[in-house]
């Protein structure tokens, strides 16, 4: 890499397992530290790279994959966390992750809000040590959407997913009920939620989103408003299909559900598939659109399966 005039950057948490070999790493290399949890430990790893002398970076994430709108209350902590972990170490600086896990199917407007909040924590670090007082929905509404007026919907799509009564590590419960509609309830401990729960998170998204504006004038907040609109809608067929399987006692897939059910919700997938494509293809390269909405179609394949054409 030297060779070509590059620095080596690498995933440092392999390194930090085993301490006694940091000073055999060439001195230009560059750990990355990741972790995305809001109690991921940056400190203490930290304080085990700024012993060696390497540089280094933290690098948090904006805890949006494996949802359709985000973990916001965690990738605030998250970002927070790593922030002061790395000023307090002397970290070389923060990088943000925006991962895509089966599909990237999170648009783009979901991780507006925790980028937001890791570059005002990243330049100003006495901000993470008191993130609640970030007023993120401001900042938004000034910055990332100017003229929707979205900021405090956008956090509160966030967090939606806690209403269903479960918060799961790295991914949401709406997200793994649409997208495992294969899947039996039991794995994840899904069985246990509780319908009363999945409708009222449904009835509050409903609520976000039909307080969106309609018609702004500029394309990227056109944009924004869309997606969040698409996220919202997601969340509410996830939380929808949940309580249809536990009401009807689908536990171990969705196609056990009754007829006119599983098709009325298959009817909606078709809908959100089609719209994911197009808000996709305003602002993304077509590469990777086949393999997202093939995560999608297979849900929907779940809850009615197609007749061969011949």
């Amino acid at each position: 890499v030297a060779g070509w005039g590059r620095r080596m950057l690498f995933w440092g948490d392999i390194a930090l397992e085993h301490p006694e070999l940091l000073a055999d790493i060439p001195g230009d290399a560059l750990p990355l530290l990741w972790g995305y949890e809001a109690d991921h430990p940056f400190s203490d790893q930290a304080a085990k790279l700024a012993v060696s002398g390497l540089e280094f970076y933290l690098c948090p994430g904006t805890s949006s994959w494996l949802s359709f709108a985000g973990r916001w209350s965690n990738a605030l902590a998250n970002l927070a966390a790593a922030a002061t972990a790395g000023a307090e170490h002397g970290a070389r600086g923060l990088l943000i992750t925006d991962w895509g896990d089966r599909g990237h199917l999170q648009p783009l407007a979901v991780s507006l809000p925790p980028l937001l909040a890791g570059a005002c924590f990243a330049w100003n670090a006495g901000a993470a040590r008191a993130p609640a007082a970030l007023p993120t929905a401001e900042l938004l509404d000034q910055w990332a959407a100017p003229g929707l007026g979205a900021g405090a919907a956008m956090l509160a799509l966030g967090d939606a997913h806690l209403g269903t009564g479960r918060a799961l590590k790295n991914s949401t419960v709406p997200f793994h009920l649409l997208m495992g509609a294969g899947d039996p309830l039991t794995r994840r401990g899904l069985d246990r939620l509780d319908p009363a729960a999945l409708a009222a998170t449904s009835d509050r998204v409903a609520e976000l989103v039909a307080g969106l504006r309609s018609g702004v004038a500029d394309e990227h907040g056109q944009s924004v408003a869309d997606e969040l609109r698409w996220s919202g809608e997601a969340i509410r067929l996830g939380c929808d299909l949940g309580r249809a399987r536990l009401e009807h006692g689908a536990i171990d897939a969705a196609a056990l559900l009754p007829a006119a059910v599983r098709g009325a919700l298959a009817s909606r997938l078709d809908d959100l598939i089609a719209w994911r494509r197009e808000l996709w293809l305003k602002r993304s390269r077509p590469g990777g659109l086949a393999d997202a909405l093939g995560h999608l179609r297979r849900a929907r394949d779940v809850l009615a399966p197609r007749t061969a054409q011949f």
